[in-house]
């Protein structure tokens, strides 16, 4: 991916996945600035459904399973504690074709922003 230029906050670019090309466009969000910190998410989750549970400890290691007997482990980081950009690396084992390991950016969006929109999460799987 190539990213053309940043300008007035917004973050423009273009690039090729599989042969296809695309361009983006991103636009800084106010919380954005917030910091970043493990107290701010530790703790246990369940799915909607109840199918699955992840819990996040107040150091960053993920540990969850699900009804399905899949297993999952790893790591957040927390690469500048000024900015609300988390790096995460997931495996999944006892998972059949879903097994491997995933990483890439989280960041905490707010309430009454999740109310809107979607928070954006991007993943790249590494076998």
């Amino acid at each position: 991916m190539i990213i053309l230029w940043l300008e007035c906050q917004v973050l423009t670019g273009s690039g090729s996945f599989d042969g296809i090309n695309t361009s983006y466009s991103f636009t800084k969000e106010e919380f954005s600035s917030n910091g970043a910190s493990f107290d701010d998410f530790s703790g246990n989750y369940a799915s909607l459904l109840d199918d699955a549970q992840i819990s996040f400890d107040s150091d960053g290691v993920i540990n969850g399973l699900d009804t399905e007997g899949c297993l999952y482990g790893g790591q957040v980081s927390i690469p500048d504690s000024n900015t609300n950009i988390y790096s995460l690396s997931i495996t999944v084992d006892n998972c059949d074709v879903f097994n491997g390991t995933f990483g890439g950016l989280a960041t905490l969006v707010p309430l009454y922003v999740r109310l809107n929109r979607c928070p954006l999460m991007a993943w790249r799987a590494t076998y």
